[in-house]
């Protein structure tokens, strides 16, 4: 038999204090509401005494009944159970509602987490509109900078260098050196008698010509120096402003991009996690099977530590027997074997689905399960078998009776007596027939096993021995 643990839903809302409050507060109603003044009353019990023979051969095995599948559906979430859907002994289908979680914290965890998102998402988008604004910003440093540049280049080509490398100023300054040099040729040609005053006048007004236009130059070139400059620190501030300024801006503003964009992130996440919780108070039926137990009622604190329902599946239902090295052989995976159900008073057959490839530490024996369909539900999980057309020799050993054990998850047990106790005890066996079973450990010689009435029985429970 396949045991699993299905979790149904996600993230414990409820403190372990409450849990644990609660789950002290169950048991002690069990045991103290209405009876804390109460005798217990001892359960009636038949006893056997095991003791050492010979398990006589033959040609059956004895076996027990048991689920293929059982599923204890545990709730990851814990709450008051709003609605039970089943009850023990119902057909459920895989996915089928079997119970329900009070919503109301859910619903409000999840209200909380669309806000929290809709206020990140409207972070987000007053990042991306400063990253916006921010580049705009840029743009605007960068245009600024090539309109300084282009102030630039105007004013060296208006005020810079002349022809032959020459400022305007000093191209002046030849000129009146010319004029200079005119004027002092036609003063001597003057004095000679040579040249006539008109001309040295000419030559007067042409040297104060050219002197006013190198006075003009200086001037001009001394403007034209200062816009230079003037242009060369603009460009300066501008660039200053795009490379430092704006770039830097919008390198912060995109930051905040990315911090808005991880905080919308995390509450998405955070929103998938409340819907999640929110659905996962609705439990569902993993497989399709029967209700074989329920483990709380309606208005009861759930808590993850103990199943809400346990569905198996009977259809088919397998049969485990133990077998030793000298019968292991006999058992082939596919072959069909005759089993014997004594309380059907029928016999069907049994397909050997596993057979064992290392033996039991302790009991020395090779585990081997038995397939038996069920289609109508009529074979039941404990139902005492008898696998047929085995031989098995004489074994010598511990024999303790075959109604006296019990056995659940694949493990087995027995109620031992004890003055007026039962004591719940594991043991180990081998082989067994219809009637006795080898015991490997667990018990010893004298011990007085109980063979009626263990089903009533919980450790340490009183007893009352009857025949």
């Amino acid at each position: 038999m396949k045991k699993k643990w299905i979790h149904v839903g996600a993230v414990c809302l409820v403190s372990a204090s409450l849990l644990a409050g609660c789950g002290s507060a169950r048991e002690a109603g069990l045991v103290t509401a209405g009876s804390a003044a109460q005798e217990v009353k001892p359960i009636a019990v038949s006893i056997a005494e095991v003791k050492e023979g010979v398990l006589t051969g033959g040609s059956q095995l004895l076996g027990e009944i048991s689920p293929k599948v059982s599923v204890n559906v545990v709730a990851k979430l814990s709450g008051t159970l709003a609605s039970l859907s089943v009850q023990k002994g119902e057909m459920v289908k895989q996915g089928q509602v079997i119970a329900r979680l009070d919503q109301t914290d859910y619903v409000l965890g999840v209200k909380q987490a669309q806000a929290s998102l809709n206020t990140a998402q409207a972070s987000l988008a007053q990042a991306q509109a400063g990253v916006s604004a921010a580049k705009a910003s840029l743009a605007q440093a960068q245009a600024a900078v090539e309109t300084a540049t282009s102030s630039l280049n105007q004013a060296k080509s208006t005020y810079g260098i002349k022809a032959a490398g020459n400022t305007s100023y000093e191209i002046a300054q030849q000129s009146v050196a010319i004029a200079q040099a005119n004027y002092d040729r036609v003063k001597s040609l003057v004095d000679a008698g040579a040249a006539s005053k008109t001309q040295l006048e000419q030559a007067e007004s042409a040297l104060l010509q050219a002197k006013t236009l190198m006075n003009q130059s200086a001037q001009a070139d001394a403007q034209g120096k200062g816009a230079i400059n003037t242009a060369k620190t603009s460009v300066k501030q501008a660039q200053v402003s795009a490379d430092k300024t704006a770039k830097a801006a919008v390198q912060q503003a995109m930051g905040g991009e990315r911090a808005a964009r991880a905080g919308v992130q995390q509450a998405q996440v955070g929103l998938e996690k409340a819907r999640t919780a929110l659905n996962d108070t609705v439990i569902k039926a993993p497989i399709t099977g029967i209700i074989s137990f329920v483990g709380y009622e309606t208005g009861e604190l759930v808590s993850p530590q103990q199943a809400v329902a346990t569905i198996i599946n009977i259809n088919p239902v397998l049969v485990k027997i133990n077998v030793s090295e000298s019968m292991v052989v006999k058992f082939t995976k596919g072959a069909l074997m005759d089993v014997e159900i004594p309380a059907l008073g029928k016999t069907v057959k049994g397909k050997v689905t596993y057979r064992g490839i290392e033996a039991d530490r302790q009991s020395k024996m090779f585990p081997i399960e038995l397939e038996i369909p069920n289609p109508d539900g009529v074979i039941l999980s404990g139902m005492k078998v008898n696998v047929l057309g085995v031989s098995m020799n004489n074994q010598k050993g511990l024999l303790v009776p075959a109604d006296a054990i019990i056995e659940k998850d694949g493990k087995k047990s027995v109620y031992i007596v004890e003055g007026t106790r039962a004591i719940k005890r594991a043991i180990v066996t081998a082989e067994g027939n219809s009637t006795h079973v080898l015991v490997v450990s667990g018990l010893k010689s004298g011990d007085k096993v109980v063979v009626k009435g263990q089903s009533q029985l919980k450790d340490q429970a009183q007893v009352r021995i009857v025949q």
